[in-house]
């Protein structure tokens, strides 16, 4: 009697999105975010959203 041999589970790659300031890509599950009024921003680090912050304060986010 031949045993069934279960299909083995394909890896999948992980989602990349872009870094809203430097635009690296970065896996999802990695990222820091901050949501806004529609949608939420993705960051690679602190710094990229400490760096947002600062700029959405006092210019418009196409400047930063």
């Amino acid at each position: 009697m031949k045993h069934a041999i279960p299909d083995k589970p394909v890896p999948t790659e992980p989602e990349l999105i872009r870094c809203e300031i430097c635009l690296t890509e970065i896996p999802g599950s990695v990222a820091s975010n901050a949501e806004g009024p529609d949608y939420v921003h993705h960051f690679c680090g602190l710094d990229c959203l400490a760096r947002w912050r600062a700029c959405t304060k006092t210019a418009t986010p196409s400047a930063c």
